[in-house]
């Protein structure tokens, strides 16, 4: 069940994304801009998944998980504040 509601809010979070460089990139980059986000999303799941191979090897099989949550957290807490202040701005 979690897994379902994480997946459900990551592709909310993936449409809410998409929108504001639509709307702020002219049409003509705007395929440029796309390219840029998927080159960026899609290249480093390879270095995440040797990161939580690394982590797994070190530390034991379940280890990935708790330190994924730990970083998921932090990136949060760093995040939060540029967020807050870029939903004033609008």
């Amino acid at each position: 069940m979690p897994i379902d509601i994480t997946q459900l809010l990551q592709a909310g979070h993936r449409l809410r994304h998409r929108q504001p460089p639509a709307e702020a990139v002219p049409p003509e980059m705007l395929g440029r801009v796309n390219s840029v986000y998927k080159m960026l999303g899609w290249g480093l799941i390879p270095l995440g998944a040797l990161a939580g191979g690394l982590v797994a090897h070190t530390f034991g099989l379940r280890a990935p998980y708790p330190v994924a949550g730990v970083l998921r957290g932090v990136a949060l807490l760093i995040a939060t504040p540029v967020l807050i202040r870029a939903m004033r701005d609008q």
